[in-house]
């Protein structure tokens, strides 16, 4: 009987298999990479490989052009499409709008351009299947490094939209 994928293997071995993927090495060469880093037995199998290359194809969202940018993003965005063109050999020239947004999030989560187009390409690949996205969502925010203020923000300092009141301000009446 022949092992197959159930999503439960440990997260480095499925990145390590989402990496050789989608840096367009073939299912075989990377099944063999991972054995050799990771053991025979802790490897999928050679179809459940293929299904997760399945799973990984790209999204049919246009390309992403200059003018879907914005300027926060920008440079997260051109740093990921210059590393994905090198680590696949020019196999990948463009990003999908999709991917380029959510590898703009990744990388304001703190991981490195590559990192973030193969966990971008991961959360496609859920979305996608219509799974829930909660246990990837909530696994982002575990990893990050970020220490939430303990103090609470100062009102004075809102700048509130021209014709919204200050809701903190008590209500003046005037007496004639």
């Amino acid at each position: 009987m022949r092992k197959r994928w159930n999503g439960a293997a440990p997260p480095e071995i499925l990145r390590s298999v989402s990496e050789g993927l989608l840096a367009g090495s073939s299912a075989t060469d990377v099944r063999e990479r991972v054995a050799e880093r990771f053991g025979e037995e802790a490897t999928p199998s050679l179809g459940a490989i293929q299904d997760i290359a399945r799973d990984l194809e790209r999204d049919d969202s246009p390309a992403w052009t200059l003018e879907d940018a914005t300027p926060q993003e920008v440079l997260a965005v051109l740093a990921t499409l210059r590393e994905v063109e090198k680590r696949s050999g020019g196999r990948i020239r463009h990003l999908t709008r999709r991917e380029a947004r959510l590898a703009a999030i990744y990388q304001a989560a703190g991981h490195d351009p590559w990192a973030a187009y193969v966990a971008a390409r991961g959360y496609l690949a859920l979305a996608n299947q219509r799974e829930d996205l909660t246990q990837e969502t909530l696994a982002l925010a575990r990893s990050t490094d970020q220490e939430v203020s303990p103090e609470p923000a100062d009102d004075l300092d809102v700048d509130y939209p021209a014709g919204m009141i200050d809701p903190f301000v008590k209500k003046a009446t005037s007496r004639s």
